[in-house]
């Protein structure tokens, strides 16, 4: 992920694949690094003095975004980079969004196989009594 930007300054989510950066000016793509902010996409709409953190509707679109980036066969072989300024505000929603994505297990996979053996397990328990 060098590509002309620190990776000592990068926090890293998933090895060689997935990082998270602030940097002061917008980078531009490489050969090996695909960058993408989301600070100017999802925005914090504000009650009063506050600045987030973002909706449940933004972090789901936030993780449905990185998981299509992610699994997109162009940039399989490139280090992702979600970066973002030096705003403060700006700075903490980004790394809620990267944040709850890193804790949650948001393959689209794994809620169809939850669901899958909640129907099983019901079926088997009817069958049992």
């Amino acid at each position: 992920m060098a590509d002309g930007y620190e990776q000592a300054s990068a926090s890293e989510f998933i090895k060689d694949r997935l990082y998270f950066a602030t940097l002061r000016v917008k980078p531009k793509n490489t050969a090996n690094t695909h960058f993408f902010s989301t600070d100017e996409e999802l925005i914090y709409e504000s009650f009063y003095a506050d600045f987030g953190p973002l909706n449940l509707a933004m972090l789901y679109r936030y993780c449905w975004k990185l998981n299509k980036k992610l699994k997109s066969f162009t940039m399989s072989r490139k280090s992702l980079v979600h970066y973002t300024s030096y705003d403060q505000k700006k700075r903490a929603n980004a790394a809620v969004l990267i944040g709850a994505y890193a804790v949650s297990d948001v393959s689209e996979e794994k809620p169809r196989r939850c669901l899958q053996d909640s129907d099983s397990r019901k079926q088997h328990r009817l069958h049992a009594v």
